[in-house]
Order: structure tokens, then sequence, then C-alpha cells
């Protein structure tokens, strides 16, 4: 029973998470919000191993951080912003 739980409880989640949107959309036309928590690494390091000091444990923690918005099949852009502390371009 309690893998069922386990199987199950993401996509309700998920569900909640989208009704939440809905209602924001009621309100609101558009959400601006940042779509990369972080600069571009090279592409041989396989995710960041730590993000503001924090350790991450795998890939799947640093883009959790922003995911949210295209998890409930919201439409999602990314748009130049500026520069990062090494110069690096950034979009956001």
């Amino acid at each position: 029973m309690r893998r069922h739980r386990q199987c199950v409880q993401p996509g309700a989640e998920r569900g909640r998470l989208l009704r939440r949107f809905r209602r924001l959309f009621g309100e609101v036309d558009i959400i601006v919000a940042p779509t990369t928590p972080v600069s571009p690494f090279p592409w041989t390091q396989l995710y960041l191993e730590q993000i503001n000091g924090r350790k991450t444990r795998n890939y799947y923690r640093w883009p959790g951080l922003t995911c949210v918005v295209t998890l409930v099949t919201n439409p999602a852009i990314a748009l130049p912003c500026g520069v990062d502390y090494n110069g690096i371009r950034q979009s956001g």
C-alpha cells in the first residue's frame, strides 16, 4: 500500500499546484520569475555541487528551484537580463 501512495502523491501535488496557478491567473495575466537560478557551468560538470554554499545531492536539485512553472504546463520564456560577476551573459 505504501508504494501506491508514493506513486500517487506526486500527481496529487502537481494537481494542487495546477489549481493554485489557475486561481492566480484569475487575478493576473503574467508571472515574471527566474528560469534558472544559476550561471552557466562547464559542460563537463554533471551538475552544480552547491548553490550559495549549500550542497546539492544530484542534477535534479538545482533546476527544481524554477521548474514549478512548467511542471503544470505553463509556457515559459527566457530573456537576456544582464551579466554575472564573471561577465557571463545571463537569461532569466
